[in-house]
């Protein structure tokens, strides 16, 4: 990953970390962990197994996890964001790095990543060696098992589509932008703060997002080794990773042999 992609990216976490604490870390776990759960139990995992969550972010779904007695550690590249991990699941382990670079023993049963993290990795020879970090970080026979969003989505209704939230303490909005010819997503977001007559604008920012092709995944996951591959778009109405119906995301599911 290219440093100013990963600074940009990083800084914008930072920023947008609280928000990340108060609401979407929250919406996100309560959606993924009963299918992440149904992943496990299928897969003759038990709630002793050794899981790995890469884009942890919050920690929202590693203390849930961790809170059913499973051995749990959170990676991620936000110090703020892992801030707030810690305080929310102080038996976890947290480990500050980019999912590029970082290098663990093969100890995991299990690598988890949710909400799409890996299209914040914007190389695909960059989301190679990421792979390659998950491939050794994992025993034999590990499940390696993550969600991410294709080219499709991004230049469909993802693009120039605008959300945002207010509460009494912040209110946010962003615009997200994809380059059809690049492939690049921009999310541009705004934080207002309260002050004495109304608020203030206090923050602009932006993190950056990749729309892969579902054949450059599925090379990247075989150039890391992984075999035994599957992957199913999200239409139906039950899925291993979550009940949600949107075209152009796609749940993956690998194994290290």
């Amino acid at each position: 990953m290219t440093e100013n992609t990963t600074t940009t990216n990083v800084i914008a976490y930072d920023a947008f970390a609280r928000i990340m604490n108060d609401d979407w870390g929250v919406a996100s776990a309560e959606i993924y962990f009963p299918s992440i759960e149904e992943l496990l139990r299928k897969n003759n995992f038990t709630n002793q197994s050794s899981i790995l969550d890469i884009f942890c972010g919050a920690g929202h779904l590693v203390q849930k996890l961790q809170d059913q007695g499973y051995q749990v550690a959170g990676l991620d590249s936000s110090p703020e964001l892992l801030n707030y991990a810690r305080n929310r699941s102080p038996q976890s382990k947290f480990i500050l790095e980019d999912a590029c670079h970082f290098k663990l023993p093969d100890s995991f049963d299990v690598v988890i990543s949710t909400a799409f993290g890996f299209n914040h990795i914007t190389q695909l020879e960059d989301l190679t060696l990421a792979f390659k970090n998950v491939y050794d970080s994992l025993k034999t026979d590990g499940l390696f098992a993550f969600d991410i969003r294709l080219n499709k989505l991004y230049k469909g209704g993802w693009n120039r589509s605008i959300i945002g939230d207010v509460n009494d303490e912040y209110a946010w909005t962003m615009i997200r932008l994809y380059n059809q010819k690049t492939r690049i997503g921009e999310n541009h977001f705004t934080i207002f703060e309260p002050v004495d007559n109304g608020w203030e604008r206090s923050k602009d920012l932006k993190w950056i997002a990749k729309g892969y092709e579902i054949q450059e995944i599925v090379s990247s996951l075989k150039n890391a080794k992984f075999s035994e591959i599957n992957c199913k778009e999200r239409k139906k109405k039950k899925k291993w990773f979550t009940k949600a119906k949107k075209e152009g995301i796609y749940d993956f599911v690998a194994r290290k042999r």
